[in-house]
């Protein structure tokens, strides 16, 4: 039996939280290509309320059981993920959309037009440790909307 390369050993044995909807093709796709390289386990965003009430402490024995989180946009299901990983000392990534940067008022449009958005995306984009984001014009919103320096922030 051929034997494995150390660094191929090592980076299997980095494990990732993954938050998103896997029914979502680009999501699944992060997945599929981050479990090729990563031991990955994945906690989906809650369907109902009594999913809702059990999701903060699975997130926190997930968080705690990792190396580092991986979610896709900055909302409510991502938001314990990045507060446990900032409260355990882990890195959290997160990849922003669209929806969650955006304000635009006129047509109702966006995270920032809302409070009960508004309120886990701003703090995600104060607490995490790297944001990506998948068009460079999101950068802007962010650190306008959110204002923040923008600093986490990298284009895709």
């Amino acid at each position: 039996m051929a034997q494995k390369s150390q660094s191929t050993m090592a980076t299997k044995e980095i494990k990732v939280a993954f938050f998103g909807k896997l029914s979502q093709r680009f999501i699944k796709g992060d997945y599929e290509m981050l479990r090729k390289h990563f031991k990955v386990r994945v906690l989906e965003p809650p369907k109902s309320k009594r999913e809702w009430l059990a999701y903060p402490g699975k997130v926190k024995k997930l968080v705690k059981e990792s190396d580092i989180i991986f979610g896709w946009f900055a909302g409510w299901h991502t938001a314990p993920a990045v507060h446990y990983a900032k409260k355990y000392n882990k890195p959290s990534v997160i990849v922003v959309g669209g929806y969650d940067a955006a304000y635009v008022p006129e047509i109702n449009y966006g995270a920032f037009t809302n409070l009960k958005e508004k309120v886990p995306a701003k703090y995600i984009y104060n607490n995490t440790t790297k944001i990506l984001v998948i068009d460079p014009s999101l950068k802007e919103d962010i650190i306008k909307n959110a204002k923040v320096s923008g600093n986490n922030i990298e284009y895709l």
